[in-house]
């Protein structure tokens, strides 16, 4: 078996202590492009060296083919369930580059597809796992991924994700309804940089001319894919898009992600109109026309593929240098997902770069940003006790269009950003402003403040928030309201100044006096 990195070696042995301690469901974290794969495949091959079974569950054939490959590469043995399709080009790549196949009817290690193998549940007598690894465990509390992993009970549970964080805020802990008693977390992305097991990167903002007057609605928590292609559809936005990737990516392969499967195909049109070769993929595209279209990416065939959510997860090609950012979004998953196609180091990639033309970075800061992650499915930055800057901090530099932290100097050009007075924004012909730390917090004191004069759910939903966050905000409210009742009847002596300043867990810390 291949030797695993330090790293990958401290995350085993960790997950392996917790399941010696009783432990049943543990998530392991670890940033897109660690060896989130490899590592686990290390467990796996000491589970197939002591002839138990470990079933590994994925939800997209790009996933199933990274484990298979990832499996053979290590001389594993291996068991198919899945379409026939996908097993014959399983068999096929593995022929192709490593001159055999692991794959193997009576493996005790079974790659499955999700969407299979809970159509044969109830034929499958011979399969009873000791070990179950969700793959993109993220998604492992849909209803779908439950059914499967409650057919086998008993079994240990270890998922893997790189963003463990819904937004649904559903919680990941056993504990709340969720599968995991424990996490486990690799090391942050700027750590992986520094080592070089991550490639470094720059961000860039370049001014794009949006369609006006189009309303961005909700839908699932995000923003409707329909609304942003609508803002997205004007001829002077694709003529933006590619000029500003000849300005700064030119020659370099790139994926572009797009909010709908009308979009990729008018960003891949526009590509092709301009010289450049470029294809368009979505759920929709047959298997084997996404597979050559990504080895002709990775190959340097291809200048661009444009997609639609499916290249966010399991794509694997390392010579992918470019990522587009042409959908907006609130998840925080989506776009760690979706620049972590980039990040992967290769031989010819001295740097990754990412052309942010929608503003995701303000939404989520930098992909190196120190997260903290936690069982209950939300995501929080790490700062210091004297911290009080809001929670992202990117500037962008008006004359190289660079996103970088707030300074007087752009790091990228020489720039020097002139000096702004607070609250000082505007917009001049469409070109990006520099947003400062000082507007951005005025920015967040006017979203705070609107939010809290908001008294219904309808209302919340009105300043823009997810409905189903701004029932929780209103059930939270109620809720903080009983306290303070249940305080001022027991505990008269203490001012109404300092109860309508106190925490629901002081309320309730003062109630159990």
């Amino acid at each position: 078996m291949t030797s695993l990195r330090p790293y990958q070696t401290a995350m085993v042995r960790e997950v392996s202590q917790h399941y010696q301690s009783g432990v049943q469901g543990v998530l392991m974290q670890s940033a897109t492009g660690s060896g989130k794969t490899r590592t686990a495949s290390y467990i796996v091959g000491k589970y197939a060296m002591t002839c138990r079974q470990v079933l590994w569950l994925v939800h997209r054939e790009e996933l199933l083919m990274q484990a298979a490959m990832t499996f053979a590469q290590q001389g594993i043995n291996h068991r198919l369930v899945c379409a026939d399709s996908s097993a014959r080009a399983i068999k096929a790549q593995q022929f192709r580059e490593l001159g055999r196949t692991y794959v193997n009817p009576t493996a005790q290690v079974v790659v499955a597809s999700i969407q299979t193998i809970v159509r044969r549940l109830d034929r499958l007598p011979w399969l009873q796992p000791a070990q179950i690894i969700a793959d993109e465990a993220h998604l492992s509390l849909a209803a779908t991924w439950r059914r499967v992993l409650e057919h086998w009970p008993n079994a240990r549970l270890l998922g893997l994700s790189a963003t463990p964080t819904r937004l649904d805020c559903q919680s990941f802990s056993r504990a709340d309804g969720g599968l995991y008693d424990t996490l486990v977390s690799g090391p942050p992305v700027a750590d992986l940089i520094e080592w070089g097991n991550l490639a470094r990167f720059k961000v860039y903002a370049p001014p794009i001319h949006f369609r006006e007057g189009v309303k961005l609605r909700r839908k699932g928590g995000d923003y409707d894919t329909k609304d942003l292609e609508a803002e997205l559809d004007a001829p002077v936005i694709y003529g933006d898009v590619i000029g500003h990737y000849e300005k700064l990516s030119r020659g370099k392969p790139a994926i572009a992600f797009c909010p709908t499967v009308a979009s990729a195909e008018r960003f891949a049109q526009a590509f092709r109109d301009a010289g450049y070769k470029a294809i368009a993929l979505d759920g929709t595209t047959d298997d084997a026309v996404r597979r050559r279209s990504l080895q002709q990416l990775g190959a340097g065939e291809l200048d661009v593929v444009t997609s639609v959510s499916i290249l966010v997860e399991g794509l694997d090609v390392p010579y992918a240098t470019t990522a587009l950012m042409l959908r907006r979004t609130e998840s925080l998953s989506l776009y760690l997902q979706a620049v972590g196609r980039v990040l992967r180091p290769h031989p010819q990639k001295d740097h990754a770069i990412i052309l942010d033309f929608v503003g995701v970075t303000s939404i989520h800061g930098f992909p190196d940003e120190l997260r903290e992650w936690s069982l209950d499915g939300k995501q929080r930055r790490v700062r210091a006790a004297n911290d009080n800057e809001p929670d992202v901090k990117v500037q962008t530099c008006t004359h190289c269009f660079a996103v970088h932290v707030p300074a007087p100097v752009c790091p990228a050009c020489g720039h020097e950003h002139p000096i702004k007075q607070r609250r000082e924004m505007q917009q001049v012909d469409g070109a990006l402003e520099e947003i400062t730390a000082d507007q951005m917090e005025a920015i967040r004191r006017q979203k705070r403040l609107l939010q809290g004069q908001a008294q219904s759910v309808e209302q919340l939903v009105a300043q823009g928030i997810g409905r189903f966050r701004a029932m929780k905000i209103v059930e939270a409210r109620e809720q903080k309201a009983r306290l303070r009742e249940q305080v001022r009847d027991a505990r008269p002596d203490i001012p109404m100044r300092q109860l309508l300043a106190m925490k629901p867990a002081e309320l309730r810390a003062a109630i159990a006096v």
